[in-house]
């Protein structure tokens, strides 16, 4: 699907995805990042590797919720000053996916 360098979590420690990143990267780190395994450990990482100014995705699903209609998926949208939130609702299962709009307004 064009990815320039993928790592299995399974045989690499952080640190040595880290190293490999960065040295794919010129030291900079991705410019976008999408975490779709629905590993909250993953979403750590990344945010540690995705440099100021550059772009995040979630789309990985943290609940063992099982068939969810697709129309009931997001039906809450935080805002950035909200992530804390919106991790710990979707952690306890009280909504199928949060979803984080960086461009809307507390308020």
């Amino acid at each position: 699907m064009g990815a320039d360098l993928a790592l299995d979590i399974a045989t690499t420690t952080v640190e040595e995805r880290r190293a490999r990143v960065l040295a794919a990267t010129a030291g900079r780190g991705p410019d976008v990042g999408i975490e779709a395994s629905g590993s909250p450990r993953a979403v750590e990482e990344a945010l540690s590797l995705v440099p100021d100014g550059g772009r995040y995705v979630i789309v990985g699903h943290y609940t063992n919720a099982g068939r969810i209609p697709f129309r009931a998926i997001g039906a809450k949208v935080y805002t950035l000053d909200q992530l804390n939130d919106a991790l710990s609702d979707a952690e306890a299962m009280r909504l199928p996916k949060a979803l984080v709009d960086p461009r809307r307004r507390a308020g």
